[in-house]
């Protein structure tokens, strides 16, 4: 990546895609490249910060990065912290990332089943998610169901 920014840089569109792909990735590196060479061009989207939660290799590293540089244009989503509560490595450590930079994080029934069916670690992550303020957090049938079903 770093020769194709070097060399076609100005000819080279970094989409959507290409972000989710980093994000993807097995490392933090490339993500880290693109942040670097073409932050200024960058949007971090949606999608793109599910890709990271969602990435059980490097994605704790991919999320501190995104949250160290771009932390106050990213929104926690439900879809974000669903599969977050969903990575069965990451999952605690990004979990614990959305809880110390953003106030509000969108604790829902689908949030919870996630991580109750999050085999070996459910207990953890829905650990972290009940130290969130406020009364807001309901604890449906349905989430109590995953819990006994893990």
């Amino acid at each position: 990546m770093a020769l194709l920014l070097d060399k076609r840089g100005d000819e080279i569109q970094i989409t959507e895609n290409v972000l989710k792909a980093a994000a993807s990735n097995g490392s933090h590196g490339t993500i880290a490249l693109l942040l670097d060479k073409r932050g200024d061009e960058i949007r971090i989207t949606e999608d793109v910060v599910k890709a990271a939660a969602q990435n059980t290799g490097s994605g704790l590293a991919i999320m501190a990065l995104l949250l160290d540089t771009r932390g106050d244009e990213i929104q926690i989503t439900e879809n974000s912290l669903e599969a977050a509560a969903a990575n069965s490595k990451s999952g605690p450590g990004i979990i614990a990332l959305f809880l110390e930079t953003h106030k509000e994080i969108p604790i829902t029934e689908n949030v919870l089943k996630a991580a109750a069916s999050n085999h070996g670690i459910d207990q953890e992550i829905i650990a972290l998610l009940l130290k969130t303020p406020g009364e807001g957090i309901q604890i449906t049938e349905n989430v109590l169901k995953a819990v006994a079903e893990n």
